[in-house]
């Protein structure tokens, strides 16, 4: 599964990393209890925003890799074994 931050900057949407946060503190109040009733229906609320959000975005063509950084080149090539050229970043 792809990390949620890049999964975030991929499809240019930072409310997607806001709403795992959420099931996130959803998943650490499991262990630490210490949600109120309000907060936790908040949250639930996002999660469940979320699980919407993740399946629309299942659903559409793959987009093409975006290699701007050694490190994402790293990471592609790791992943896949090409080796793609850096992208030039966008007004750079």
């Amino acid at each position: 599964m792809m990390p949620p931050s890049n999964l975030s900057q991929e499809w240019g949407r930072p409310d997607l990393m806001l709403l795992y946060d959420s099931s996130e503190r959803l998943h650490i109040n499991f262990y630490e209890d210490t949600l109120e009733l309000d907060d936790i229906a908040t949250r639930v609320g996002n999660a469940k925003a979320l699980l919407r959000e993740l399946e629309t975005l299942r659903l559409l063509p793959p987009r093409p890799p975006a290699i701007v950084t050694r490190g994402q080149r790293n990471r592609w090539r790791r992943l896949t074994g090409e080796l793609l050229p850096l992208e030039p970043e966008a007004g750079g």
